[in-house]
C-alpha cells in the first residue's frame, strides 16, 4: 500500500519514521505532502493474508487504516505502522457487557469483504459479498467484532454490499446499498449504559437502476442511480421511521455514467463525480438543478476512464485513478491537476480512499489488487 499524509498549514506536521522512506512535496495550493511506502516485512503494510485488496478506509483522525479482501479485514495503526489483531467474537467484548451474536468464530474468514466505512474513530463497519455487515471496534490494542447483521439473504442476486453510510448526527442509523439496486436502513439499539445490541433493518427497497452514490441529507437520504445512460438524483425523507422510503424528488440527467463517488461538504453541499473515457464529470447540486463540469485527464490506458474516485479537502479536490500506477489530485473548481502521486509498486491502483470530510488531517491511501 501507499500512504500520503497531506498536512494543512494550521496543523502540526507529522514526521514519518525513517523506515517508511518519507518524501516531501508541496501542492500548488500550499499543502504539504508527506508520503510513506510500505514494503514486505514485519510491521509493513504489504498484505500477505488478503489475497486481493478490495477496499480500504481511514478513520476521521487519520490514525487507523482498514483493508478488506477476499478472506476478511485487517487494521493498522498509522502512527506505529503495526497491525492490530482482529479476532472474531472475542471474549473481551462479552466481558464488557456487549451483546454479540453467537455465530461461528470463522464466519468472516471465508467471506469476501466488499466495502468498509468508519462509524467513529475506533469503530469500523465492513460489508460483504453475501449481504451482511459486521461491526468492529478497538479494545485493548485489538479489534473485536461487536455484531453481525444479515441485510439481504445471501442467495439474493444483488446481495453484495457496495456502500455503507453512517448518519453524522445519529450514529446508530446506518444506510446500506447493494452492488446493483437494493437500499436499506439499519437502526442500532443501545441500552442506557450505551452498550450496543444487534441491529435490525427498519426498511429495505429497490431503485430502478444501479446506485452510484449515497449520502444522508439532513434526516433523509440522497442517492444517485443509473438507468439507460442517465443519472437520477433521488431524495428520500426521514425513511428510517417509515414503512417504505418516501421519495420527495427525482431528477434525471442524460449522461454516460462510469465509476462514481459522492460527498457532502461540511456546509452540506453535494458533490458527485463520474468517469468518462477522457476523464471525469463533476456534478454540483444547486437549487436550479445539477451543474456539471467536464475535466479531461490524460491516460495511457487509451481512454479507459477512472476505476477509482474519491473526494478530499471538503470536496474541493478530486482523487482520480484510471487503474494505472498513479493518482491524480484535481481541483474541482478549475480542473487543474495539482499533483500526480506515484503508487510506488509495479501493480496498478485497485483501491483508493481519503480521510473523511471533516477529519483532523487529509490522508490518502492507495492499494493494488495484488
Amino acid at each position: 500500500m501507499f500512504v500520503v499524509d497531506v498536512q494543512r498549514d494550521d496543523l502540526e506536521t507529522v514526521v514519518a519514521s525513517p523506515s517508511c522512506n518519507p518524501r516531501t512535496a508541496r501542492l500548488a495550493n500550499g499543502h504539504n505532502l508527506k508520503t510513506r511506502r510500505f514494503f514486505h516485512g514485519n510491521g509493513s503494510f504489504h498484505n500477505r493474508q488478503l489475497e486481493t485488496v478490495n477496499c480500504i478506509a481511514i478513520n476521521a483522525t487519520g490514525t487507523l487504516l482498514a483493508a478488506g479482501g477476499d478472506n476478511g479485514i485487517r487494521v493498522w495503526d498509522l502512527a506505529s505502522n503495526l497491525e492490530l489483531p482482529c479476532p472474531r467474537l472475542s471474549e473481551s467484548a462479552r466481558s464488557k457487557g456487549l451483546s454479540v451474536p453467537k455465530v461461528p468464530s470463522n464466519t468472516d474468514l471465508c467471506v469476501i469483504t466488499t466495502t468498509l466505512q468508519w462509524k467513529n474513530t475506533h469503530t469500523v463497519l465492513s460489508g460483504s459479498s453475501t449481504g451482511h455487515i459486521s461491526c468492529w471496534t478497538l479494545g485493548q490494542s485489538t479489534f473485536v467484532q461487536l455484531w453481525r447483521c444479515q441485510v439481504w439473504p445471501s442467495a439474493t442476486e444483488d446481495a453484495s454490499i457496495s456502500q455503507i453510510l453512517v448518519h453524522a448526527h445519529h450514529l446508530g442509523r446506518i444506510a446500506v446499498i447493494s452492488k446493483e439496486k437494493r437500499i436499506a436502513v439499519i437502526e442500532e439499539n443501545t441500552t442506557n449504559e450505551g452498550h450496543e445490541f444487534s441491529p435490525f433493518v427498519t426498511w429495505a427497497g429497490k431503485l430502478h437502476g444501479p446506485v452510484h452514490g449515497l449520502k444522508f441529507d439532513g434526516n433523509g437520504i440522497l442517492v444517485a442511480s443509473r438507468l439507460n445512460l442517465s443519472l437520477s438524483i433521488h431524495g428520500f425523507k426521514d425513511a428510517a421511521h417509515q414503512d417504505a422510503p418516501g421519495q420527495s424528488s427525482t431528477k434525471t440527467y442524460a449522461f454516460t455514467i462510469g465509476s462514481s463517488c459522492a460527498t457532502l461538504s461540511s456546509q452540506g453541499k453535494l458533490y458527485m463525480t463520474t468517469g468518462i473515457p477522457s476523464g471525469l464529470v463533476v456534478f454540483t447540486l444547486h437549487a436550479d438543478g445539477l451543474h456539471q463540469k467536464i475535466i479531461s485527464v490524460c491516460s495511457t490506458q487509451g481512454g479507459a476512464g477512472p476505476r477509482s474516485l474519491a473526494f478530499m479537502d471538503d470536496g474541493n479536490i478530486v482523487l482520480y485513478s484510471s487503474g494505472e500506477r498513479n493518482v491524480h489530485m484535481i481541483n474541482r473548481e478549475t480542473g487543474e491537476i495539482l499533483q500526480v502521486l506515484k503508487h510506488g509498486r509495479n501493480l496498478s491502483v485497485g483501491a483508493l480512499t481519503a480521510t473523511p470530510i471533516g477529519g483532523d488531517r487529509d490522508t490518502i491511501v492507495t492499494a493494488s489488487k495484488g
